[in-house]
């Protein structure tokens, strides 16, 4: 059973997360549930909904409706917080492997493309990483400059909430199997795209004056399509894990930072597998805070097994936002410029 969702952050945790993030020694990794922060908990979602973007189930259950998947009907009956065994056949990687398989590639791309390339607002989430103030980094650790964001999320809220005139380069993945191998890409705030053949001999400067958004499950590009890809379906996920080591495919400064810092996880469920593998890939052993309000006692035992150490934080994304911006507040630092 789940323990029971605080109402407050344990004492001491807004203090030390902010040292850390004021110190660029803090790599936050935002999931699915980041984009529901601040949707009213009754909300129900459909496909002409602009205002917020869906949950995994429900992306899963607009795929199925779609491409007509083969018992979708009796799939959506409810959603996952209201069953025992939820949504068994309603896996989102399936359904989105049944479409590519049925209506192909791009039919599946094109509707991923209608429901994320809309404009909500960013959440509080969002806006309280873009307004962080600069880090006072190490002169030893240069690629803690400025932020790491990592994403699993296809839109393109967070860089663009970062302020301009600095905004963000963005690194992600594009599975395209017309450019195989597959590889990451780097897009500079210009709208300038280049693909990383060669991470050991790709030069820029990452981190040296702005932040970096890294969307390890490709990323929905609004300005042009074509350059857009997503790591959703079945064979996807089978082909990005399979992959080579990550120092073949990211850059060196972009890598040591993920290797080298603290990882919080918000709006996550530590049950995904495919990033469970490629957390491990990053780096076997490491420490961690994830913020889940609805966290069994299984969790922590398990990621110990895992030589993992996972601290869970048991309260919703707005207590735990909230908390670290009264912190903030309480030492009077301005947000970024």
């Amino acid at each position: 059973m789940p323990d029971p969702i605080g109402s407050t952050l344990p004492e001491g945790h807004a203090q030390l997360v902010i040292d850390k993030f004021l110190r660029g020694r803090v790599v936050p990794f935002l999931g699915a549930g980041v984009n529901l922060c601040d949707r009213p908990q009754d909300f129900k979602w459909e496909s002409s909904e602009q205002r917020y973007f869906p949950s995994g189930w429900e992306l899963a259950r607009e795929l199925a409706h779609g491409f007509h998947y083969p018992d979708e009907a009796q799939a959506c009956k409810a959603p996952p917080d209201l069953c025992l065994r939820p949504n068994a056949d309603l896996d989102l990687a399936r359904v989105s492997q049944y479409g590519e398989l049925t209506e192909g590639p791009g039919a599946l791309a094109e509707r991923l493309h209608s429901i994320f390339a809309v404009g909500p607002a960013a959440t509080r989430v969002h806006r309280f990483l873009a307004d962080l103030p600069a880090a006072d980094f190490e002169p030893t650790r240069p690629e803690n400059r400025s932020l790491l964001v990592v994403t699993t999320n296809y839109d393109e809220l967070m860089e663009e909430t970062f302020p301009a005139p600095l905004k963000c380069d963005v690194v992600f993945y594009d599975p395209d199997p017309r450019n195989r191998p597959s590889r990451f890409w780097h897009k500079k705030p210009d709208g300038t795209v280049t693909k990383i053949v060669d991470p050991a001999t790709y030069e820029y400067g990452f981190f040296d004056i702005r932040p970096v958004v890294l969307k390890i499950h490709g990323t929905v590009d609004r300005s042009n399509a074509a350059r857009e890809g997503f790591v959703i379906t079945e064979d996807h996920y089978i082909e990005y894990l399979a992959e080579e080591a990550l120092d073949k495919l990211l850059p060196k400064d972009v890598l040591a930072k993920l290797r080298s810092n603290h990882l919080l996880f918000l709006g996550y469920s530590l049950r995904d597998w495919n990033l469970r593998v490629f957390l491990r890939r990053v780096k076997p052993r490491f420490s961690a805070w994830a913020v889940l309000p609805s966290a069994d006692r299984v969790e922590e035992p398990f990621w110990r097994r895992q030589e993992v150490e996972m601290n869970i934080i048991r309260v919703t994304l707005q207590t735990y936002i909230g908390g670290l911006e009264k912190e903030l507040a309480k030492r009077g630092l301005p947000p970024n410029p």
